[in-house]
């Protein structure tokens, strides 16, 4: 019979090669597999590859709205060397494709980085096949002139982050948790004039909504959609695209440029707003309107609704 102490002392022996195994792995991670996770520094990644060809102000951008998520330093990127992806994989199946190398060379991983100035991207390597561990990092100079990502990192769960919620007897509102705001689907005003708009809104000032400012608009930058599903199921339907699709509209600024866009570009599932901008002349697209209310709208409103908008139809 095997004694208490002895039965303790085989199973420290027979888990500690399986826990070996795994220190040191970067493993995909994130609802679509957006992210990879790299345990030893507890850093959640944006995969490279998602910001490809973007520019460093389209990138800042995501950066700049989402408090969640920040540049990567050159050091955080240097401790990547000697991670491996998880056992029976590559490297690629956790952090994304690379943007360098084909089978039989090398793979690359190039993007910016924190620093502005030259050398202003970072790059690691794995160097020869089956491309399981990354062997090499180093600065890269003139990023955006060659075929590049982004290095972004948080410091939490992407997972765990507040979501959009579709919300609304027929879904014609969600709201941001984060902020507390409720927001209209902008496809509700659509092609509306800005002053057709504005007489909504003074219909339901009890209800407290109003036009959104760019900061509010903005702070919509990095959210992800409750479930995972594409926005179009709880921004509602876009104004401009399929793929990526984009929303536009009117926001609290009458003079130009007079409207706001956002999209969500990234596959499978397009649950992310990536991208948020300006946009002049709005009359002159298909556009709606950037609305809301921190006041969590009520069944009146909502039944009125439909009877408001026929005004203008």
């Amino acid at each position: 019979m095997i004694s208490p102490r002895l039965f303790v002392l085989l199973l420290i022996l027979l888990t500690a090669p399986l826990l070996a195994a795994t220190a040191g792995e970067l493993t995909d991670a994130g609802p679509n597999g957006h992210f990879f996770y790299d345990a030893d520094s507890g850093l959640y990644w944006f995969d490279v590859v998602l910001f490809e060809g973007e520019s460093r102000y389209q990138v800042a951008t995501l950066i700049d709205n989402s408090p969640r998520w920040d540049w990567a330093t050159s050091t955080q990127i240097d401790a990547l060397v000697g991670q491996t992806a998880p056992s029976g994989g590559a490297l690629a199946d956790a952090m994304g494709a690379s943007q360098t190398g084909s089978v039989g060379t090398i793979q690359r991983w190039v993007g910016f980085h924190s620093l502005e100035t030259q050398p202003d991207g970072w790059l690691i390597q794995a160097d020869s096949a089956p491309y399981t561990t990354i062997n090499t990092s180093g600065s890269q100079s003139n990023v955006g002139s060659q075929t590049h990502g982004a290095w972004v990192v948080s410091t939490s769960d992407p997972a765990t982050s507040d979501r959009l919620v579709n919300c609304g007897d027929s879904g014609e509102f969600f709201s941001d948790a984060a902020t507390g705001f409720y927001w209209a689907d902008p496809v509700t005003f659509l092609d509306m004039t800005r002053v057709e708009v504005q007489a909504w809104i003074d219909a339901h000032a009890d209800g407290g909504w109003r036009w959104a400012t760019a900061a509010e608009v903005a702070g919509l930058v990095g959210k992800m959609s409750e479930g995972d599903v594409a926005l179009t199921a709880i921004m509602g339907t876009q104004q401009h695209g399929a793929n990526p699709p984009r929303w536009i509209g009117y926001y609290d600024q009458a003079t130009e440029p007079d409207g706001l866009l956002m999209e969500a570009n990234w596959l499978p599932e397009l649950s992310m707003v990536t991208v948020f901008g300006t946009q002049a002349g709005v009359s002159n697209w298909t556009h709606g309107a950037w609305v809301l209310t921190e006041d969590d709208p009520t069944p009146v409103e909502q039944a009125s609704w439909s009877e408001v908008k026929s005004i203008f139809r």
